[in-house]
């Protein structure tokens, strides 16, 4: 199957065939004049919630949900990733989970 378009030049060898395309070279091109792609790409739900529990610890889902994704946003959508960030050591998980004693989280490495 090949590569659709404009073809520059093309390479051919004893044990190797090879053809550099107008998309490639413009892709290429892209790659090497845009900033790394950090700066580029919007934070993760995960790194939000980072972000937030060393600026500071000890919110509960509702706070990091608020504070993410507005007053209508819902803890259904941060708790599956505080979950996974528990079980991978970033964050720690205070507090028994009901309405008097709610989940708090706060950083579980220092350099956090």
């Amino acid at each position: 199957m090949e590569t659709p378009g404009v073809l520059l030049c093309s390479v051919s060898g004893s044990s190797h065939k090879s053809a550099i395309f107008l998309h490639d070279v413009i892709f290429c091109s892209l790659m090497l004049t845009r900033p790394p792609m950090d700066r580029l790409a919007p934070m993760t739900v995960a790194q939000q919630i980072i972000r937030l529990i060393r600026e500071r610890p000890g919110l509960t889902e509702r706070q990091i949900a608020e504070r993410i994704f507005g007053e209508e946003g819902s803890i259904q959508r941060v708790n599956p990733t505080c979950r996974k960030l528990v079980a991978a050591g970033w964050l720690e998980r205070h507090g028994r989970g009901w309405a008097a004693d709610p989940f708090t989280y706060h950083a579980a490495k220092p350099d956090l």
